[in-house]
């Protein structure tokens, strides 16, 4: 599972406290710091940049 998002997100936070409870394992993508995860979350938003 992936997960994009930022530092400031607080619904990414939330999202990956929930994920470590559960032991569920995923890699955490920050769109600020990541040219190629920003760019694949605005194509499969149609431009948009909504998270998580």
């Amino acid at each position: 599972m992936k997960l994009y998002g930022t530092n400031w997100c607080s619904d990414c936070k939330r999202s990956k406290k929930f994920l470590g409870e559960q032991r569920i394992h995923y890699d955490y993508i920050n769109i600020e710091e990541d040219a190629k995860g920003q760019a694949y979350v605005q194509k499969v938003q149609n431009g948009g940049l909504s998270i998580p």
